[in-house]
């Protein structure tokens, strides 16, 4: 820091407009923020963390739209209906709160302009041998019009996942010629229900008529979304700065920093193995989706939330105490660059850990941090990018399935570190390399379990080193659910799903962030 003095008043403002000129010609720099905040969010002091901070925007020229929400999906609802000339208006949004409020945010932005084919399908699911001639509007159809590509290659594999419907794909696919295939999405009309956003069908018959697409879509490189952490675990903020510290956050806004953020976009095409017909609902995370134990644990603590953070310990406790498990089927794929068990873009050997892989050997992964050589390459190893998601001729042919019972379905998008989980749910997750962390915890002892979850808690420990534990790094999955149902917690908000589908979009949203540092 360089301290100026001059005993003329007159210079030193003259030096301070020299100062504020230069600083202006930085491009990087926001100039117009708009900032939610959340004042019930945690501990109820986002509120108090803004204020603490905010004379430092005013200090660096930032004008600052501030909101306070007053209900949930508030945020949501503001963000999805803003004039899309608005958000070109704006450098990006800040959110001063937790997770929750992150998630908000990010799908009210995402879901009417994010243009997204349909999730794959596996080429080995059969076909079924009906025909109906309904509109865009059950799984099935949904799920036939996602594999319209998929060859019909002989497999030993059973599915269990909704079956193609020959005639929906016959009957759409010549409207679907012109149009991506999400256009037969009505973004105009999105509903919440369920922890999920339904997005209806216009279909009718053979006529697939595009809805109104925003004229402001993803990914867009100029716009970041910005987080001060003011929430119960601030698991985003911790992932992409490497602390839970307010002005730091702020530091990296006002500064300009950038970086990419992978997202996935989940669909449940069924709710429960009994629900009629319904439509899809859809769903974007940043940080973590999962079953069993972890639906479990946000069911068992929502009617409990005047405890604020402590109804996780409490419903965490009550819940491994019933060890359940969850029989499931889960088809993944794996990227053809992982069979080496390199990972790419890792040149330095001591800049790596050590982590389990497909619950029988062990590869070095480099952790993700600053200015990640992984996260920044143009690169898209992982089959996917942003704009059309994962390409059927580079994955469709590596299709994974496995079945059983689990304790838990994970998927980890980035590392999730928190307090109570220093190095995260999945330590070597990057925050942009196109995969997510698909973690299986199989039927073990309560005893076992426990000490999993202990190692979770110690920096020193890998969580992931148990032959109860699978881990795939994947760009897609499928899930489907048999017998005895959980909830999915898709970032702290339940979400049922029967039949679902993950996603991963690299890089699709950026941040004000550059990495942990650790």
């Amino acid at each position: 820091m360089y301290s100026f003095y001059h005993t003329n008043h007159s210079v030193c403002e003259r030096w301070a407009n020299q100062i504020q000129a230069q600083l202006d010609k930085d491009i990087k720099r926001p100039r117009n923020l708009m900032v939610m905040i959340n004042p019930h969010s945690g501990r109820k002091n986002a509120s108090r963390t803004w204020e603490e901070v905010s004379p430092l925007f005013r200090r660096a020229k930032i004008n600052t739209m501030v909101i306070n929400t007053e209900r949930p999906q508030h945020a949501f609802d503001i963000v999805n209906s803003t004039d899309d000339d608005k958000l070109r208006n704006l450098d990006g949004i800040l959110i001063v709160g937790g997770d929750g409020l992150f998630n908000e945010v990010l799908n009210g932005l995402l879901l009417r302009r994010h243009r997204p084919n349909l999730p794959m399908k596996p080429p080995y699911h059969e076909k079924s041998q009906s025909c109906s001639r309904s509109p865009l509007s059950s799984d099935s159809d949904l799920l036939a019009l996602s594999s319209t590509e998929a060859t019909d290659t002989e497999s030993t594999f059973s599915s269990g996942l909704s079956r193609q419907s020959d005639c929906a794909s016959s009957n759409l696919s010549a409207a679907l010629k012109s149009y991506d295939s999400s256009l037969a999405m009505d973004y105009e009309s999105i509903s919440y229900k369920d922890g999920g956003f339904i997005i209806p069908s216009i279909a009718d018959n053979n006529d697939v008529l595009p809805g109104k697409p925003s004229s402001f879509t993803f990914p867009n490189p100029s716009f970041r979304i910005g987080i001060i952490p003011a929430g119960s675990t601030d698991s985003i903020a911790v992932s992409t700065t490497g602390c839970r510290n307010a002005l730091t956050s702020a530091l990296h806004i006002i500064l300009g920093e950038k970086m990419p953020l992978d997202v996935v976009r989940l669909v449940s095409w069924k709710s429960t193995k009994d629900s009629a017909e319904e439509l899809p609902r859809v769903r974007y995370a940043a940080s973590f989706a999962g079953y069993g134990f972890y639906g479990d644990v946000i069911k068992e603590s929502e009617p409990n939330r005047w405890m604020g953070p402590a109804r996780y310990d409490y419903a965490g406790t009550k819940v491994f105490f019933q060890h359940k498990l969850y029989d499931a089927e889960i088809s993944f794929i794996e990227p053809p660059e992982l069979d080496s068990g390199l990972m790419p873009g890792s040149s330095d050997p001591e800049d790596s850990l050590l982590c389990k892989r497909n619950g029988n050997h062990r590869v070095k992964r480099a952790a993700c941090r600053l200015n990640c050589g992984i996260c920044l390459n143009k690169t898209d190893f992982s089959g996917t990018d942003g704009t059309n998601g994962t390409s059927h001729s580079q994955c469709s042919q590596r299709w994974k399935h496995v079945k059983g019972s689990y304790i838990s379905v994970g998927a980890a998008v980035i590392s999730c570190r928190n307090d109570k989980a220093p190095n995260g749910v999945a330590s070597t997750a990057h925050l942009a390399d196109g995969l997510l962390h698909l973690i299986l915890i199989k039927d073990c002892s309560r005893l076992s379990y426990l000490w999993h979850l202990i190692q979770l808690t110690r920096e020193d420990a890998d969580p992931l080193d148990f032959a109860f534990v699978e881990e795939h790094r994947t760009p897609q999955f499928h899930f489907k659910s048999h017998g005895e149902e959980s909830v999915w917690n898709v970032d702290g908000e339940l979400f049922p799903a029967h039949v679902l589908s993950a996603q991963v979009f690299r890089g699709l949203v950026n941040i004000f962030a550059s990495g942990p540092d650790i």
